[in-house]
């Protein structure tokens, strides 16, 4: 079972990258040429504000999993929002931080 999800992970990654390829050989082509290099100018031009947000959001994550992490409120944890908030891990908590970059979590749930 392990092997098999190893390869899955391998299939996934490798597929993205032979489209990501595709990409290259539409640059011989006038029509779509243009749009593949820009796509690729945007791509390069973001990188330093990825860069910076990524720290920012491993910087949070991991300062949410500290603060509430089991044990720390008592008080959170028998409440129904105690389990969305209290994580076990910080890949949990890395994309509950995510999806609170975007607006995609209730406040409610912070509020209690």
């Amino acid at each position: 079972l392990e092997r098999r999800k190893r390869a899955m992970t391998v299939c996934s990654i490798a597929s993205i990258l032979i489209w990501v390829r595709m990409l290259y050989f539409a640059l011989a082509f006038q029509a779509t040429g243009l749009f593949v290099r820009v796509v690729f100018a945007v791509v390069l031009d973001l990188h330093p504000f990825l860069s910076c947000l990524l720290v920012f959001l491993m910087a949070f994550s991991q300062g949410f999993f500290i603060f509430f992490r089991r044990g720390y409120h008592e008080d959170l944890e028998d409440d129904s929002a105690g389990s969305t908030i209290l994580n076990d891990s910080v890949g949990s908590t890395m994309l509950m931080t995510y999806q609170m970059l975007f607006g995609d979590y209730a406040m409610q749930r912070l509020e209690g």
